[in-house]
């Protein structure tokens, strides 16, 4: 079935109404951090660490958004708080996990989601784009997981998502800062997990597809149907990604399910890997 452009989902693709539902809320317990935990992938990741029964933190830069993920988050019979913070900005990343910590406890899930993508062509881009988006793309997973992870070695548990891009992986054109960002996630969790997880902390990064999120919702306002089509067209499964999607295979790896995981890289991309572009 061809997908609907108004959408980006073909009706004969869509996933089931119901999931299987976790009877023992198996995130009990734990302690989640999401960055970028506003919209999109960040707060559907939010949202289902909470529905699995774990407390959640959020670390955003916008206001409103923060405070209403916060607020889901809390409907669904958790402890919830947030933060708002710049993380690309080393202050407001300390300021963000001590005011999470004190309101939440030691975090124990850590999810870098947060990102920034600044298109520019190579030759005509500065070192300022670059310096902005590994600070917030990469140096804040890194500053994060420092000042998380000695309460998770201290438990001996801990579980640690980075979502990274197919970008990091591929290549397009225009969107360097933005893949080396990436790729650096991927590697990081490599390194991570041979250091750690003899000391109990699994290391995972996921791949999304082309998720229709708010930002991505904006880009094809701008550009029109032929954006639209175009990342449909870099699928396998011919339609957009849900960001529930992303959120479900994050909250597995962070689950006592994914114990036996650590080091990879989970492509959750619809066949974008596969199919490249």
């Amino acid at each position: 079935m061809r997908p609907d452009l108004t959408t980006g989902v073909a009706d004969a693709s869509e996933p089931r109404k119901e999931r299987i539902q976790v009877a023992d809320r198996r995130l009990a317990g734990h302690v989640a951090l999401v960055t970028g935990g506003g919209d999109g992938i960040g707060r559907a990741t939010a949202v289902r660490l909470a529905e699995d029964g774990a407390s959640v933190g959020i670390a955003t830069i916008e206001p409103d958004q923060a405070k209403a993920a916060a607020a889901e988050c809390e409907s669904k019979g958790v402890k919830a708080a947030y933060s708002v913070a710049d993380l690309g900005v080393v202050e407001d990343v300390n300021r963000a996990h001590a005011e999470l910590v004190a309101a939440l406890g030691n975090v124990d899930i850590l999810v870098n989601n947060v990102g920034v993508a600044i298109e520019s062509p190579f030759l005509e881009s500065t070192d300022e784009q670059f310096d902005r988006t590994m600070a917030v793309n990469f140096m804040a997973a890194i500053r994060l997981t420092r000042l998380c992870l000695p309460a998770m070695i201290d438990q001996g548990w801990g579980s640690v998502i980075n979502v990274a891009s197919a970008q990091g992986i591929l290549g397009w054109s225009n969107f360097t800062a933005y893949s080396c960002s990436k790729g650096a996630l991927t590697s990081m969790v490599r390194q991570l997990a041979n250091e750690f997880g003899p000391r109990g902390v699994r290391f995972n990064s996921v791949v999304p597809g082309s998720v229709l999120t708010p930002m991505n919702e904006a880009r094809i306002a701008k550009d029109g149907p032929a954006l639209l089509e175009s990342s449909i067209n870099l699928h396998i499964i011919k339609r957009l990604q849900k960001p529930s999607e992303v959120a479900a295979a994050i909250a597995f790896l962070a689950s006592d399910e994914a114990s036996f995981i650590t080091g990879t890289t989970m492509a959750v991309d619809g066949g974008v890997l596969v199919k490249g572009h």
